[in-house]
């Protein structure tokens, strides 16, 4: 457990208390041949010298992992910005969701593509156009997840109501849906015109 994970104690100059693994290994390291009491009092001591010693630096805890943490401590340093980032937009994009109802003729999602321009009869057309759009924008604009396959990306969208399956689909996706149907119409109407002038 991270030092900031912990939960401070009430003790002078709120010192966390390590982990009694963490202080046992430690006691082992430093005395390996004194008495457990004696090794325990030095590891303990040792600790809150690290703990107060790292306080008084003149330098941020994220510049002492990166200088002197180890290769997984640097890793996760580096991860979590990205992490929380990521979390983040997740949350952003999902805040917003409107429902697919397979079981329904319609529903709030086929609406919504309607007032885009974009008339769907089916749940199946719906969620092929949305298949369609992450595959051509994996590298992307509302993949957060680019680790995922499209698959997973699908899966996301999916829940439960009244046992039968239903999606929560972010509106900023059924936009972007929307919108590259709209230039998929736009590209055929240009080549028809180029054929038939051509």
């Amino acid at each position: 457990m991270a030092p900031t994970d912990r939960k401070p104690a009430s003790r002078i100059d709120d010192v966390p208390v390590p982990e009694p693994m963490e202080l046992a290994k430690l006691a082992a390291i430093l005395a390996p041949n004194a008495s457990p009491n004696a090794a325990l009092k030095k590891a303990t001591r040792f600790y809150v010298e690290a703990v107060l010693y790292t306080r008084e630096l003149p330098v941020s805890v994220e510049e002492l992992v990166r200088q002197f943490g180890s290769p997984e401590r640097c890793l996760n340093a580096l991860v979590r910005p990205v992490q929380m980032a990521h979390d983040a937009l997740l949350k952003e994009m999902f805040a917003d969701t409107l429902e697919l109802n397979p079981q329904k003729p319609r529903d709030e999602v086929r609406e919504f593509l309607s007032q885009q321009g974009l008339t769907l009869k089916t749940s199946r057309a719906v969620l092929d156009n949305i298949r369609r759009c992450i595959e051509s924008r994996k590298s992307g604009t509302f993949s957060p997840g680019a680790r995922l396959s499209v698959d997973g990306e699908m899966r996301r969208f999916e829940c439960w109501k009244d046992v039968k399956k239903i999606y929560k689909i972010p509106k900023r996706i059924l936009e972007l849906v929307a919108s590259q149907a709209k230039q998929r119409r736009s590209e055929v109407k240009h080549k028809a015109w180029k054929t038939r002038k051509g």
